[in-house]
């Protein structure tokens, strides 16, 4: 049975993956700093506590998932915010920074503490997907770090991919 890891699973398209997936059959093991909806909890998908806000609770989060699940198929990568919404000299910066961290840093320490648990014995190619929000072919006003944030993560998977043939890396947005 294939294995699926969805960071944010449960809300708006982590959930809606999550659901998915276990309708084709997939074993699916999740993270969230909320309680799973019943719709996931009583089909047999795991849960464990992350807050993308921090280092730590990462790090924490990927000792739990592979305890439960030492092997991924699909990785998705679905956290984010966009807050702060204002403009750039009015927003409190360190909030700024903690949004940068939750769309970009501590996704891409997540994903870069499972690479080495991905299923090389499966059939398909593991793959992990990210998430590019809007704006990132403009400039909207009042969200800054949000979409420096996903303009990062787009050359960041471009580069993943080149650099690790052994999985697929996209973005969609």
């Amino acid at each position: 049975m294939p294995q699926a890891v969805i960071a944010g699973i449960t809300s708006g398209i982590g959930l809606a993956i999550a659901e998915h997936l276990v309708d084709q059959g997939w074993s699916v093991m999740g993270t969230s700093r909320r309680d799973l909806p019943e719709s996931l909890a009583n089909r047999g998908v795991g849960l464990v506590a992350c807050d993308f806000q921090s280092a730590d609770s990462v790090d924490e989060a990927v000792r739990d998932l592979l305890a439960a699940t030492p092997t991924w198929d699909a990785l998705i990568v679905a956290p984010g915010t966009m807050n702060p919404v204002g403009m750039f000299p009015d927003v409190d910066i360190e909030e700024w920074s903690r949004s940068f961290d939750i769309n970009l840093v501590h996704q891409l320490r997540f994903v870069h503490r499972l690479l080495g648990h991905a299923n090389s014995g499966s059939s398909t190619t593991p793959t992990c997907v990210f998430f590019a929000g809007g704006g990132t072919n403009s400039a909207p006003v009042a969200f800054s770090s949000y979409v420096l944030s996903k303009v990062a993560l787009i050359k960041a998977t471009e580069l993943l991919d080149a650099e690790i043939p052994d999985i697929a890396f996209t973005i969609v947005g």
